[in-house]
């Protein structure tokens, strides 16, 4: 019993679930869901699904562009993530002005905990599909304020060095495909807490996307990688200890289509994370494929029939090699569409009750 404790410490949340990176797999959305919320002024994307017992996968983003003039823009960016230690609840207000095809911004995003406001500025050019976007900020502003009343007996983490964030992103489409990359860097800040310990922080994370058609082949990548690095010095024992958290995703996909009606996509997810934590380092790696056949029935209703795989070594304890079919059915109204899939048990497929096997949905809408 006490050997199964310690070895807890080399798991990560997201270890409750054998599925995980299938279930990434349904998260990630496609070309049409990607390309159709990147060139709206207007509207809302989610994706949501189960994750465990316990937990449900959500992921929301809601944007829209108020005129006030031809020149006098308030843009509003919403986003909510939730994906076990991978929690985002966001939203920031935007004061633009445009000048042709220039737009500068002035940037908030308020947060419940006064500490963590974020506050900038930066310019955009271009339309939503052909874009480049520039944002520099100062995260936790307001904190050294929000604790100006807190005793030096509760944790009361002060700032030396404020961390500096630096936004880029960029998106390029053209008639047979559309990339985007975004590269978020937060710059090393320095904290304190009187004669107990000091921190340094810093972290970035870089989003890539692509899709192209040659003909009737499809070539498709999502990749994603964070890392974070804190470092805590404890002053009276003068010890210290890291947590660097490396996380890399990369999902290649290719594509054929058969006819208008018929098209079959194959994509494969590598996943490999590494915590060092303290001396605790934990490392996973895996795979997943998903083959997904689209049989399109009219203008309005597309079925997906799939199949998925994962192979995935996590911690210390913990090899899963899993399979599901998916079945999923996508609507294509006016203001947008939206899909539906079911997995279904294929390692145990006549036990009835284990019949289900997770549900997620995506969904875009214009307004």
């Amino acid at each position: 019993m006490i050997f199964l404790l310690f070895t807890l410490q080399f798991l990560e949340p997201e270890d409750s679930n054998n599925l995980y990176l299938m279930d990434l797999m349904l998260a990630t959305p496609e070309e049409q869901f990607v390309i159709g919320f990147d060139s709206l002024l207007s509207g809302l994307y989610t994706n949501q699904g189960c994750l465990d017992l316990m937990n449900w996968y959500i992921e929301l983003l809601i944007k829209s562009d108020f005129y006030l003039s031809r020149r006098v823009c308030l843009r509003y960016r919403y986003r909510k993530l939730g994906d076990y230690d991978r929690q985002i609840d966001e939203h920031r207000f935007e004061p633009t002005l445009n000048l042709k095809r220039i737009r500068f911004h002035l940037m908030i995003s308020p947060k419940y905990y006064k500490g963590g406001d974020e506050i900038g500025a930066g310019f955009s050019l271009g339309d939503y599909l052909n874009y480049l976007e520039i944002f520099l900020t100062i995260p936790d502003f307001d904190r050294n304020f929000s604790l100006r009343d807190t005793p030096d007996t509760l944790p009361r983490y002060l700032y030396k060095r404020f961390p500096i964030r630096l936004t880029f992103e960029i998106r390029k489409r053209w008639q047979q495909g559309y990339a985007k990359l975004l590269l978020d860097r937060t710059m090393t800040s320095f904290q304190v807490w009187s004669g107990h310990e000091t921190r340094k922080e810093d972290r970035w994370n870089l989003l890539l996307y692509l899709t192209s058609w040659h003909g009737r082949f499809n070539l498709e990548l999502n990749t994603r990688y964070d890392e974070r690095n804190r470092r805590d010095f404890l002053l009276p024992t003068r010890e210290l200890r890291p947590d660097t958290l490396n996380w890399l995703e990369i999902q290649p996909g290719i594509g054929f289509r058969f006819s208008p009606k018929l098209s079959v996509y194959f994509r494969y997810r590598i996943d490999s994370k590494r915590h060092l934590r303290n001396q605790f380092d934990y490392h996973r790696s895996g795979n997943s494929q998903y083959l997904d056949l689209h049989y399109r029935m009219s203008d309005q209703y597309l079925w997906h029939f799939g199949y998925q795989g994962e192979y995935l070594k996590s911690g210390e304890l913990k090899i899963v090699n899993n399979h599901r079919f998916i079945i999923g059915l996508e609507y294509i109204f006016p203001k947008g569409r939206f899909v539906l899939w079911e997995g279904i048990e294929a390692d145990r497929p006549f036990r009835i009750l284990r019949f289900h096997n997770h549900t997620y949905l995506s969904l875009l809408v214009s307004f």
